[in-house]
């Protein structure tokens, strides 16, 4: 079965969220293309319509783990979704600061989590989709 390249490449990148072995995202994307060819393209625009699919990295939900953060704000944080106030101070009180997931210039920035005292010119890690 031919492969679309450029699908297979955005498969790569979308599949590496889920584990750190390129040639296991390559499998897993191709499975997903043998089943449906453009399912990255359909991936891409379903989840840019619900406004999901921004996940935080592994390593730094890990941290918030081993930071105490807890459970429930954890869970929010690592779905990119904005904090209350209170939550926001909880995360304060671990000496940790969280950046939601945001949009700009058409770059979408990933949600993390940083050390205080955060400083804004560190420039955060990002993905491009589209």
């Amino acid at each position: 079965m031919k492969v679309d390249i450029r699908q297979l490449e955005m498969g790569i990148k979308v599949e590496m969220e889920h584990t750190t072995d390129k040639k296991i995202a390559e499998k897993i994307a191709l499975d997903h293309l043998r089943e449906i060819p453009d399912y990255y393209t359909r991936l891409l625009k379903m989840e840019r319509e619900a406004g999901v699919g921004i996940q935080m990295p592994e390593k730094e939900i890990r941290e918030a783990y081993q930071a105490k953060i807890p459970e429930e704000i954890i869970a929010k944080m690592s779905k990119g979704l904005e904090l209350s106030e209170r939550e926001k101070k909880i995360v304060r009180s671990y000496n940790k600061v969280y950046v939601p997931a945001f949009r700009k210039n058409g770059v979408l920035f990933r949600p993390q989590i940083r050390e205080l005292p955060y400083k804004r010119g560190k420039s955060p890690k990002y993905i491009k989709r589209g």
